[in-house]
């Protein structure tokens, strides 16, 4: 967008909100400048140690096609490996179409994580696009998603960025990368990864929900230091329906602007699509013509994948605590949902006590050392 278009973006209430991303952009353009420049005057070995690796979309797309192969050799000729291929050969076909929105509709196990990387990828090469971005809701899956990713495309350029990765400075992890480890043993990042999250100047970003749509909204400079590495760039949304519905209107309207006014291509990725068209009960979504699915027919897709049997119970029947651990001992494996931390906890106890086998209890009691 030129400078001076500006006054014309104050025309209407819909040209306010797009006036206010710029005027947002061109404050993240001014606060990493001036990040910048007072590193290389205050610590200029500090600022040396920055390393800007530009998108190289067609080396990656080859590294991940390479790494895709290579699991498909080690994998049976099941129903779940001709879908993940037909994802995969949809997405490369997409990433021709012009930027824009999209919608990947994949059952669960369907190969989610590289066929839209494969997507973000190849429409990148085609469209010159900056960098990719994968946005995703929870720590818990992040660093799976992220370790994929690494092992597909290299661990140098794939960028992690969420809060269980921000635990040491530039300075701490400068001092602890000289010995490879960290305070508590494990490995930790490079300085240059700790500085290219800053401002997020990597090929590669993995990040959570809250960080990405904080770097676009805030009013902190530290975190809208990074919304002018956003244009051009492919944000895969995953996990896209627990977006909160009650940001839905500054959300969808921040994707909207990026994608409209700065080449920005978004894609929004789960197994449950949520409605974000636009409707009467949501005039802020996106016009239904300009959201593209990829996947081919997402009905078979889930058809194909149909692994569970769903079996209710009969209107009156309830059962005990004991009740339901006799069943689960009987069963050679079971995975067991309750509401309340406190049921799980006991249900856990009475299983322990009842069955020899391994037991596992997880809650939000627990944090990712668990």
């Amino acid at each position: 967008m030129e400078c001076g278009k500006f006054p014309e973006l104050l025309r209407s209430q819909s040209s306010v909100l797009r006036a206010e991303l710029y005027i947002r952009l061109l404050y993240s353009v001014l606060v990493d400048a001036d990040y910048l420049d007072t590193q290389r005057h205050f610590d200029p070995d500090l600022a040396a140690a920055r390393t800007s690796k530009p998108l190289d979309a067609s080396d990656l797309l080859d590294r991940l096609l390479r790494h895709v192969a290579g699991l498909s050799q080690g994998s049976s000729d099941s129903e779940v490996s001709r879908v993940r291929q037909q994802v995969l050969h949809a997405c490369l076909r997409a990433a021709d179409e012009r930027p824009g929105f999209f919608s990947l509709t994949v059952p669960t196990g369907g190969g989610k994580t590289l066929s839209s990387m494969a997507f973000a990828l190849k429409h990148a090469q085609q469209h010159q696009l900056r960098r990719i971005i994968y946005v995703l809701p929870y720590l818990n899956i992040i660093e799976q998603n992220a370790e994929v990713l690494r092992d597909a495309l290299g661990p140098d350029l794939v960028l992690e960025h969420h809060s269980l990765a921000d635990g040491l400075s530039v300075e701490q992890a400068t001092a602890s990368s000289r010995t490879g480890r960290g305070a508590d043993q494990e490995p930790v990042e490079t300085p240059s990864h700790r500085l290219a999250a800053e401002n997020w100047d990597a090929p590669v970003i993995v990040t959570t929900t809250v960080q990405f749509f904080e770097s676009c909204l805030a009013h902190r400079p530290a975190r809208c230091r990074k919304l002018h590495r956003v244009p051009r760039s492919v944000v895969i949304l995953d996990e896209c329906q627990t977006l909160p519905p009650g940001l839905l209107e500054p959300i969808l309207s921040v994707l909207q602007t990026l994608v409209e006014d700065y080449r920005t291509t978004v894609i929004f990725c789960t197994a449950t699509q949520p409605a974000f068209r636009r409707r009467p009960a949501l005039p802020i979504g996106v016009p239904p013509e300009k959201l593209r699915e990829i996947a081919p027919d997402p009905r078979r897709l889930f058809r194909s994948m149909r692994r569970v049997e769903v079996r209710w119970p009969q209107p009156g029947e309830s059962w005990s605590w004991e009740q339901v651990v006799t069943e689960l001992a009987n069963q050679k494996q079971a995975l067991c949902i309750v509401n309340l931390r406190a049921h799980a906890t006991e249900l856990f106890t009475l299983l322990r006590a009842k069955s020899s086998d391994d037991v596992f209890h997880l809650s939000t009691n627990m944090c990712p050392a668990h």
